[in-house]
């Protein structure tokens, strides 16, 4: 599936971090590296002579900068990190900006066993920032980073990938690409990073226990995540059977994210194919692709994409917390933000979640959002909604300007005690989706369980991109959200979901007006549901009526003023 191409970069609350680099850099200096292991060792201060990355790492001070040359590294000893400075890889090795045709500098650990983390940050200083560049951390025995300390962290344009396969085996795991900690003065910040195949692994792991095969994050003050992907975590690569599945009986969840107390602000990020460990685990409620627990207060999703995710089936009690997107927070207060979003496809093994959003404690403010085909097993128990789902007393959701798959309490649904409001503008149909529910059902479920990760990455999730008829998710936002990004015509009007305010939205069918007799007639596509205004001309005051007729071409005329 195409990301969209015109997404606006966005003003982000942690610009403040350059102003601590730029203090810090005003005397440093940059060290370049051409391999994890140099011999023999130069100075770095040139091409000509470079350093090996353990040396770098030595010799530079708060605010150097060091340069990797692009290239697979064999990392053989953990990388410890307590100073602040700019790591950037996948440089071409002739100066300092060209990048190297291939990519980025790759870190990997080939599973070894001797330690834990190619890379443990745990820089203490408030406000000071260590940013990484172009990275790729693969195979690191239980995660790609390890960051601890109060200072702040930037990743661009790095990938983590197929980290923690070995240690899931043997025990518990929180954050298979990255695990963040450091107090709430310290955030943390994503972007253009792919998250890919972490707890991944072709061995039997049903007693592990997993939180977080992408991201955990606890008690951070804040976690950007921007233009970022999360494809196929936590996913057994050998679909042993559909009762020895990855943290099966240790539970837990967030097979892409785990935010625990920490608020999160996610967009124009992607989340596809991967697989929540889902068990009820000493009175938890686990599951979810993104999970939120503690306080997350203020946390946002915007223009989000949820597909073909899938928490598994668990031995004993089912998970009651399933769902692309969970939340079982501190308090019913706390507050989460679901707006442009699409949630399509993904599928819940359980017997009281939801497959699209579960609200078991917390309030979701959702605009502008798709939830489509979200599905459920065979054992899940009745009027529990497969789209959206509030568990208890504590759950509370404000749901307008949206598409849901159908009316009712199998799709929607929420416990007496629960506090659901529904907005007159919510639609309710088929977004015309260029895959079809049925063909979705087969790649997520898949063979022996395992998910056929290269169909859900090809599906075509473009509202009305089926061919015919006309997508209720075109033009169905509120009247102040932004549109201008999509192509003419486009109705004055947002579309609903990931692709709406992009180049890749649908456009509107516009009735073509033909004047005729003194009345205006105007012909719209089949399955359109339009808007019609009158304006009326002139330049003096007057009263005036307008009638409006409609009828249909077949099965009779209907006809109301």
């Amino acid at each position: 599936m195409k990301r969209s191409t015109n997404m606006k970069k966005l003003v982000y609350g942690i610009l403040c971090f350059a102003v601590a680099l730029c203090a810090a850099s005003a005397f440093a200096e940059t060290y370049r590296v051409t391999d994890y292991a140099v011999d023999p060792e130069g100075d770095g201060l040139s091409w000509a002579s470079p350093m090996s990355l353990p040396t770098a790492i030595s010799t530079a001070v708060e605010g150097d900068t060091i340069l990797l040359k692009a290239g697979e590294y064999d990392i053989t000893a953990q990388i410890s990190l307590a100073k602040a400075i700019t790591i950037k890889g996948g440089l071409a090795g002739t100066d300092d900006t060209t990048l190297d045709p291939s990519g980025k500098t790759t870190l990997n650990a080939f599973d070894r066993t001797g330690f834990s983390y190619i890379f443990s940050v745990s820089t203490a200083v408030a406000d000071a920032t260590n940013v990484f560049e172009n990275i790729c951390f693969t195979r690191a025995y239980r995660r790609g980073v390890y960051k601890t300390g109060q200072s702040h962290i930037v990743f661009r344009n790095c990938r983590f990938f197929r980290n923690g396969v070995r240690y899931l085996v043997k025990s518990s795991q929180d954050g298979g690409g990255i695990r963040l900690s450091g107090g709430t003065s310290s955030e943390a910040y994503f972007d253009g990073c792919l998250f890919d195949c972490n707890a991944h692994t072709n061995f039997f792991a049903r007693s592990s226990s997993l939180a977080g095969a992408g991201i955990y994050s606890s008690s951070m003050k804040r976690v950007y995540v921007d233009n970022c992907d999360f494809f196929s975590n936590s996913v057994q690569n050998v679909g042993f059977s559909q009762s020895n599945e990855v943290g099966q009986d240790g539970g837990e969840g967030g097979a892409a994210i785990w935010a625990a107390a920490t608020p999160i602000t996610v967009r124009s990020s992607r989340f596809a194919a991967n697989r929540g460990p889902g068990r009820d685990y000493n009175s938890n409620t686990w599951g979810g692709t993104v999970k939120l627990t503690g306080n997350c207060n203020g946390s946002v999703f915007t223009n989000c994409f949820f597909y073909g995710n899938k928490t598994t089936h668990t031995a004993g009690t089912r998970t009651s917390c399933g769902a692309a997107l969970s939340l079982k927070m501190s308090e019913s207060a706390n507050r989460v933000e679901v707006i442009g979003c699409t949630f399509a496809y993904n599928f819940s093994d359980s017997s009281t979640s939801g497959a699209g959003l579960t609200i078991a404690k917390g309030t979701a403010y959702v605009r502008n959002s798709i939830f489509y085909g979200n599905y459920v097993s065979s054992s899940h128990t009745a009027h529990y909604g497969r789209d959206l789902v509030l568990t208890s007393g504590d759950s509370f959701a404000d749901v307008d300007y949206s598409l849901v798959t159908d009316e009712g309490e199998y799709y929607i649904s929420a416990t007496k005690s629960a506090n659901l409001v529904l907005g007159e503008h919510i639609v309710y149909g088929d977004p015309l989706f260029g895959t079809t529910l049925s063909t979705a059902k087969t790649a997520v479920n898949g063979g022996s369980y395992a998910a056929n990760v290269a169909s859900i990455l090809a599906f075509d999730l473009h509202e009305g991109g089926l061919g015919s008829g006309y997508s209720r998710a075109i033009d169905g936002s509120e009247p102040t959200a932004p549109y201008s990004s999509e192509p003419s015509p486009n109705g004055g009007l947002r579309n609903l979901g990931y692709y709406g305010n992009t180049a890749e939205a649908a456009t509107s069918q516009l009735g073509a007006p033909v004047l005729g007799d003194g009345d205006v007639v105007i012909s719209f596509a089949d399955d359109t549901v339009p808007t019609v205004t009158a304006t009326l001309g002139g330049d003096d005051m007057y009263n005036a009526s307008v009638k409006i007729e409609l009828a249909k071409t077949s099965g009779g005329a209907a006809a109301e003023s």
